[in-house]
């Protein structure tokens, strides 16, 4: 049995990182805050993100997906730092983006016990977008 131990794995130019094209790794997520200030606390493959208004945002990938069957799932939670209620964070809206270059969300919470919802900017916000890259 071979064992294999490294402690960086670069492109053969010797200082970018590894593309990922093929495995199952998430191709782009980010961790953001919407509330207040719009701030991208770390991310994969986003080149930008519009905030497009109360609990809305799209993500915009630097590498393009292979076509827009990908798998997007988000969660979020703080309306504000000190909040206790639990937040959402959807794919899509009713205008959506869902396309090979962008992803658009949709943030809020639920009003009471109806199935009213309610968009809302996040304190926190994560996505993960998994699929083939072109």
């Amino acid at each position: 049995m071979s064992d294999l131990r490294v402690n960086t794995i670069s492109a053969s130019d010797g200082t970018s990182p590894v593309a990922l094209t093929k495995q199952s790794a998430a191709k782009a997520w980010i961790n953001y805050e919407q509330a207040a200030t719009f701030v991208t606390r770390d991310s994969l493959n986003i080149s930008s993100v519009n905030d497009d208004g109360d609990g809305l945002a799209d993500t915009n990938y630097a590498s393009s997906f292979a076509n827009a069957n990908y798998a997007a799932a988000g969660s979020a939670s703080k309306q504000a730092v000190a909040a206790t209620t639990a937040y959402w964070t959807f794919p899509v809206r009713s205008t959506p983006v869902y396309t090979t270059n962008s992803t658009s969300w949709t943030s809020g919470y639920s009003i009471g016990t109806s199935s009213s919802l309610q968009a809302l900017d996040c304190y926190l916000n994560i996505v993960n977008i998994h699929g083939d890259l072109a």
